[in-house]
């Protein structure tokens, strides 16, 4: 078996970042409470609550409250199920 003889550059780095980008704008559309997203459905379902129940500025308030950590630049990787965590979270505290 021969080694591979292509090496990694600058290109293979930001291909990997497009990568990234783009499955963090589909996890955004996903969770997305003020889009309806289907895991935000899905999760609010599990939880026993009406998605379609919760006011715009709750809604609004959940997705700046869950998107913000990952705009932000991290030296980890966020999984689903750190997200729908975060999501379950924010569904059950109670507004003051």
């Amino acid at each position: 078996m021969t080694a591979p003889t292509h090496k990694p550059g600058p290109a293979d780095a930001a291909d990997l970042q497009s990568l990234l980008d783009g499955r963090l704008q589909l996890w955004l559309v996903e969770f997305s409470a003020v889009l309806s997203g289907w895991r935000f459905v899905a999760t609010c379902r599990a939880l026993g609550l009406d998605p379609h129940a919760l006011p715009l500025e709750r809604r609004e308030a959940i997705d700046t409250a869950m998107m913000a950590p990952l705009a932000q630049p991290a030296d980890e990787d966020h999984s689903l199920a750190e997200l729908d965590a975060r999501l379950r979270g924010w569904l059950v505290r109670r507004l003051h």
